[in-house]
């Protein structure tokens, strides 16, 4: 029995819930890849000062900014399905060599996760570009929010496989990456036998009309419905010249510039909320039973984003992002006197509170509300080189922070304490300027159609520039 849903009766679509729904899910498995592969490394060999656990940890984010850079020049190329397959197989094959861990060749593995970092890169632009222009736009941003919502679970479950490590230590490297295996392979059977429809935008970007119809008919039952869907897209590409951006105009035409200066501003807020912090170095500041913990962490950061899948074209993008960024900063600063006296048990517990308290208010903005916004307002090239930022800003927090906590003594608990204190103030500062620019900066994209996103941050007068770059460039 077809699952549709018909809203605000009369202007809105029928679409096949069940089926985009399915659709969605199977695109983030590779969000789980992303999750699980950034956090597993910090349940490696808990010793502070271990050179091999900082290069496992700081090369991931380094290939992934390396990756970005990469798919910058062939991101329209061989279409959004196809890059997740193969990238899917390149996973395994960086994962492969880890699972010999222990057999002490450490520049192998080394190595590895430097290339695993490059298909991190991958996941995180193709399966949220494939989310956002696979969706209705009736549910939209709840679609777009299952990439997050893969990635934690990806966290979750290798906080859940680190608990582990030390009960089964000669097998757990093999243990380590058999999750994200059998998830990359499982990706790949439903995307190559079941689900194997490429994106709309990418086929009408590339002329294909037959093609699009075919991809969007398990989605669009009804032939009217398809016929809609297929004019909107021709419409927002003859008006979207976007596509025939060249980097350098993102940076310096103002027909770009706004929102892609807006989407670098979201990025820049999303990595100095913190998150980082938190999500590499959990055992370093919840020393008591940090593993569990841990779990903790990742199943409230999981639990929050389930539920901005369900509310976010409810509520609206807006309101999430400011009450979240608020809920941070406060989280934040209320952390700051308690650091000092981190060896009394009670403060140890009250602390994990806070950071509770913070986990969710990222868990319901700047984690899944954020990377939604991105990718509605970006340029599919723009949202590439965004990407590329957040990896970098990613590095630069996780090679600080652990040469400051390999530096400096530790307390009783095992905090880096003085690290802990000067990186919460400044990201709840930051916090609190995220608050205004989400405030006064951002506007509303909920149920907004593709083209007139495109057109919100563009001056009246710098429209007509968009057609001298689509001379100059054919993609």
């Amino acid at each position: 029995m077809e699952d549709s849903i018909d809203l605000n009766k009369g202007s809105q679509r029928r679409y096949n819930l069940g089926y985009t729904v399915g659709y969605a899910i199977v695109l983030a498995l590779g969000s789980f890849q992303y999750g699980y592969s950034m956090t597993i490394s910090s349940h490696i060999f808990f010793e502070p000062s271990s050179t091999y656990k900082y290069l496992l940890m700081t090369l991931v984010p380094a290939g992934a900014f390396v990756g970005t850079l990469i798919i910058l020049q062939f991101v329209d190329r061989l279409g959004r399905r196809r890059f997740l397959i193969l990238g899917n197989l390149y996973y395994i094959v960086t994962l492969i060599p880890q699972a010999f861990q222990s057999y002490n060749i450490d520049a192998v593995v080394i190595a590895a996760r430097f290339f695993e970092g490059i298909s991190l890169g991958l996941f995180g632009i193709f399966v949220p570009l494939f989310l956002k222009e696979m969706a209705p736009c009736e549910i939209r941003g709840s679609l777009c929010t299952f990439h997050q919502l893969g990635i934690t679970i990806g966290n979750a479950a290798s906080f859940a496989v680190g608990l582990l490590q030390h009960d089964y230590k000669k097998y757990y490297p093999i243990m380590r990456v058999t999750p994200p295996i059998l998830m990359a392979l499982v990706q790949n059977l439903f995307l190559w036998f079941i689900f194997d429809n490429e994106s709309p935008k990418y086929l009408i970007h590339n002329n294909d009309t037959a093609g699009c119809e075919e991809a969007i008919k398990p989605i669009y039952p009804q032939i009217h419905e398809r016929s809609k869907e297929i004019l909107e897209l021709k419409t927002a590409k003859e008006d979207d010249k976007y596509r025939y951006a060249r980097p350098i105009d993102l940076f310096c035409a103002g027909f770009y510039r706004p929102a892609f200066m807006r989407g670098c501003l979201i990025m820049f807020f999303q990595q100095f909320s913190g998150i980082n912090m938190i999500m590499y170095f959990a055992g370093r500041f919840l020393d008591s039973d940090h593993e569990k913990r841990s779990v903790y962490i990742g199943v409230v950061n999981l639990l929050s984003t389930l539920f901005i899948c369900f509310f976010v074209d409810r509520i609206g993008r807006k309101p999430l992002l400011v009450s979240g960024s608020i809920v941070m900063s406060l989280s934040l600063l209320a952390s700051l006197p308690i650091v000092g006296r981190l060896t009394e048990s009670s403060l140890l517990n009250s602390q994990f509170a806070v950071t509770l308290v913070y986990i969710c208010g990222f868990g319901i903005s700047y984690g899944p509300v954020a990377l939604t916004y991105l990718a509605e307002i970006s340029t599919t090239k723009g949202f590439v080189l965004v990407n590329s930022l957040h990896w970098l800003l990613a590095l630069l927090i996780t090679t600080t922070f652990q040469s400051f906590c390999d530096d400096e003594n530790k307390g009783e608990s095992g905090l880096c304490k003085k690290s802990y204190f000067v990186y919460a103030l400044i990201f709840g500062v930051a916090m609190i300027a995220c608050v205004l620019f989400s405030s006064i900066a951002l506007k509303e994209t909920n149920r907004v159609y593709p083209k007139e996103i495109k057109y919100m941050y563009v001056a009246p007068e710098d429209r007509s520039l968009s057609s001298s770059f689509s001379e100059e460039q054919d993609v």
